[in-house]
């Protein structure tokens, strides 16, 4: 008797957790080096708008704001990074819990498309935000920029 198509076996087992650990480790290289960039060039942008000033700033306001946001936008991707692994760590624990029941009534695609855990949303809503805080500190910082351009 054949296994059913789809049926989640050993070696799809394997190849699926394989596949979601490996996952995890290029994603956590990612976000690493994207926090790094991301501070990287707040910090060079708010340099560099302070040395090419001469005079007083006006609207000085907007380059805090602007640097808090950037700040912010790094916290909520390194809040991501840790909710992002939460969710692979759980997805592979629902595949190892298939292997223990002997991958009784479990397919491969059933977890993949049915399983969104807690984490996993809350990792997409991180990143959203993440995203529209950086481009609103980014928009600060150009009106600041702008707005002291040649002074």
């Amino acid at each position: 008797m054949s296994e059913p198509a789809g049926r989640l076996d050993h070696d799809r087992y394997l190849e699926a957790r394989s596949h979601w650990v490996g996952v995890q480790s290029d994603q956590a290289k990612f976000i690493d080096q994207t926090v790094l960039t991301l501070a990287a060039g707040a910090l060079g942008l708010s340099l560099t708008f302070l040395r090419g000033i001469k005079s007083a700033p006006r609207l000085e306001w907007l380059l805090f704001v602007g640097g808090a946001l950037m700040i912010l936008s790094i916290a909520l991707v390194v809040v991501s990074l840790h909710t992002s692994q939460r969710s692979i760590s759980e997805y592979v624990e629902a595949l190892d819990s298939a292997a223990l029941a002997g991958f009784k009534s479990t397919s491969i695609e059933f977890l993949e498309s049915k399983f969104v855990n807690q984490p996993a949303r809350a990792t997409q809503s991180l990143n959203s935000f993440a995203s529209f805080v950086l481009l609103l500190g980014l928009g600060a910082l150009s009106l600041f920029a702008s707005a002291n351009l040649g002074s």
